[in-house]
């Protein structure tokens, strides 16, 4: 069985979505290319939503979840 963890911020990053982000999320268009994918807490503009999941700690629970189902 073939088992994929979706991890958007690194495809993100992996095919370049920061023109796309920046065309259609005005409010951070000026954030670097650095932190245009995931906008660190203290750079998010005013009334900008905060992180609704940890995208590393999601997939890290999903993994674990998975091996524990496997038994290993």
């Amino acid at each position: 069985m073939f088992v994929r963890i979706m991890a958007p911020l690194s495809q993100s990053e992996k095919f370049d979505a920061g023109d796309y982000i920046r065309t259609y999320v005005p409010e951070i268009a000026d954030l670097s290319d650095e932190h245009i994918h995931d906008p660190p807490d203290g750079m998010r503009p005013e009334g900008y939503p905060s992180k609704m999941i940890g995208h590393k700690e999601a997939r890290d629970r999903a993994l674990a979840a998975y091996k524990a189902m496997k038994g290993e």
